[in-house]
């Protein structure tokens, strides 16, 4: 049976050694504290930005479509942002 630490502060998980020692520590948790709230506020933003919701038009074919950003991306920024987190 593995051995799993999960940090109770950053929620940081790893397969502990055979001896059962984790070598996270505090600046562990604020290194993956900061990588995680990089990635969410860029999410974020993402959606923030009014240009992302301005319809574009494309030719795709005989047709002319008309999209924006944000349809395109169909919730992908944010799904990929928070599947780390969990």
């Amino acid at each position: 049976m593995k051995n799993i630490y999960i940090c109770s502060t950053c929620g940081y998980k790893e397969e502990l050694p055979g001896d059962g020692v984790t070598h996270h520590n505090i600046t562990d948790c604020v290194k993956h504290l900061e990588a995680e709230n990089k990635r969410l506020r860029e999410a974020l933003e993402f959606y923030a930005d009014d240009k992302n919701y301005k319809n574009r038009k494309t030719k795709f074919g005989k047709l002319n479509l008309s999209h924006s950003q944000i349809e395109l991306d169909d919730g992908s920024i944010a799904r990929d942002a928070l599947k780390d987190t969990e």
